[in-house]
């Protein structure tokens, strides 16, 4: 594994690993399993996961920003057979320069149209005994998700959140997409998940920017998550 890669969790069937963004990369993550590997957010070249690379059997998008997906068309012209998934009102969005944003961070990039589009509450077995579920989580753009893991023997291990949680903050809704209203509503729905989804104290969240963080915190001292601030 490279050295600039941390592991983020493990658990007796998998380890999370996390490539640390940069101001035009978000973070990315990768699922370590027994029968294969599984990519969150492919803003990194194949290259900078090493070995891991050509484990990867699937890859998810949180959402279609360029700093999320810059690199997907890059691995699967080296992975052909990977499919690139992403929630489906994400599809259109991620392709065109003025909706993805690469314009902000100065090209115009198109990408080819996802491989497979999820359902909002879709579990993806990733492979025996290990579940990623789609959280519908739109505002920072209409088809934003979060990605729940879990494994049947030991339940909820974690959760990926793209740019709609962050430690302290939430995704901005001034963008191509955006919406304040559904921001709120998923704003209410984040602080709901514990309960809703019986998640342990303290649940591990591994958003797209930053620092990772856990759901007890953020729906605590997050100022958006708590009411103090509003979108």
């Amino acid at each position: 594994m490279i050295k600039t890669c941390k592991l983020a969790a493990e658990s007796s069937l998998l380890q999370v690993y996390l490539l640390p963004g940069t101001n035009d990369r978000s973070n990315s993550y990768l699922i370590a399993a027994a029968e294969g590997a599984y990519l969150i957010d492919p803003s990194v070249t194949p290259d900078m996961w090493g070995d891991y690379a050509s484990k990867v059997r699937m890859i998810f998008a949180t959402h279609g920003h360029y700093d999320h997906i810059r690199e997907c068309d890059n691995w699967r012209a080296v992975y052909p057979t990977v499919p690139l998934c992403i929630e489906k009102d994400e599809a259109e969005h991620m392709q065109h320069a003025v909706t993805n944003v690469s314009t902000l961070f100065g090209c115009e990039a198109e990408f080819a149209a996802p491989d497979r589009l999820l359902e909002p509450n879709e579990v993806v077995e990733l492979e025996k005994g290990i579940e990623l579920t789609v959280l519908h989580t739109p505002g920072h753009t209409p088809g934003s998700s979060c990605y729940l893991l879990k494994t049947v023997e030991e339940g909820p291990l974690c959760l990926f959140t793209g740019d709609t949680l962050f430690s302290g903050s939430v995704g901005r809704v001034d963008f191509p997409g955006g919406n304040a209203m559904m921001m709120k509503s998923t704003i209410d729905y984040m602080c709901s998940l514990a309960a809703v989804l019986h998640l342990p104290e303290k649940f591990p969240v591994y958003p797209g920017h930053g620092a990772c963080t856990d759901l007890d915190y953020e729906c605590r001292y997050n100022l958006f998550l708590n009411g103090t601030l509003h979108i």
